[in-house]
């Protein structure tokens, strides 16, 4: 269920502002970081232990959960809360439905919590085929779309299972579902992973019958493409959005690009936007977004 709040970027390599050292870009004023507006929550100054955020989503109450490695976190605006008794391994994704649900997408197969009781769904007890989900979304109608190493699956969360692609469907490829992500229309957006040494990504559209294929241009900069990314790192960036416009929203590994869902692609990197660079590093990898 989509909440258009709060726009969040986290970057791998990148979460760094440009040193001294680094060239003015033009579009570079005083090349300072601005944090006006901004509010930091770490260990010591809250409840919150840190860990890699992979996932984030806000309930029917407005309650943010937050996913920091195998830690589930609950901020209601002003108090954090730790929740005890999730031991389901390393949180990839987090979404709310009608009945304010919450479900988790693990290393360790599909979750619910109802704000009492959790519900545990692996390939032992359901039809997933596969118990490493890399990213899920609910539907208007309360249905799980879960993204996983072997493809994606449709949960009508009671006890109806579909399997929409994958290992053994030769419409769509992958068959890793690197992201998903649901717009108004209806229309399931997945980022499917490549394989190989140097992973890519491909953009593909699944309308409830139908997969289209859109192809992806490449950024200034980007030599390997433009979802081109190491297997040994940065590889849970398992993320894209939507928003209140329809528009696609995809993080790189140079960068941000934004497709309005026809044929208009734009690009935001370090050349052309205010995105950070690093020193160290040129690329932008840019490792979670939500609205």
């Amino acid at each position: 269920m989509k909440k258009y709040l709060m726009l969040l970027i986290f970057t791998a390599i990148a979460f760094y502002a440009c040193s001294s050292e680094d060239p003015v870009k033009p579009n570079d004023k005083d090349n300072k970081k601005d944090t006006v507006g901004w509010t930091s929550y770490t260990s010591e100054n809250s409840a919150f232990s840190g860990g890699s955020i992979d996932a984030i989503a806000v309930d029917n109450s407005n309650n943010i959960w937050i996913g920091a490695d195998s830690s589930l976190f609950k901020f209601n605006g002003s108090e954090w809360t730790k929740n005890s008794s999730f031991n389901g391994g390393v949180i990839y994704a987090i979404d709310v439905d009608n009945s304010n649900n919450v479900w988790i997408g693990a290393s360790s197969g599909l979750h619910k919590f109802d704000g009492f009781n959790w519900t545990t769904y692996t390939t032992a007890n359901s039809e997933l085929i596969d118990n490493h989900i890399r990213c899920l979304a609910v539907d208007n109608s309360n249905n799980v779309w879960i993204g996983t190493n072997s493809g994606l699956h449709k949960f009508d969360g009671s006890s109806n299972w579909s399997f929409a692609g994958g290992i053994d469907n030769p419409t769509i490829a992958g068959p890793t579902i690197a992201g998903l992500v649901i717009d108004d229309t209806g229309n399931i957006w997945v980022k499917t992973a490549k394989a190989g040494f140097f992973h890519g990504y491909s953009l593909r559209k699944f309308d409830g019958s139908n997969w289209s294929d859109y192809t992806i241009p490449q950024p200034q900069g980007d030599i390997k493409g433009s979802y081109e990314y190491s297997n040994i790192s940065y590889h849970n960036s398992n993320t894209i959005a939507v928003d209140k416009n329809n528009n696609i929203w995809i993080p790189t590994g140079y960068g941000l690009q934004k497709f309005d869902g026809g044929t208009k692609w734009t690009a935001y990197t370090e050349y052309n936007s205010g995105l950070i660079c690093s020193s160290l590093n040129p690329k932008l990898h840019i490792r979670f977004i939500k609205f």
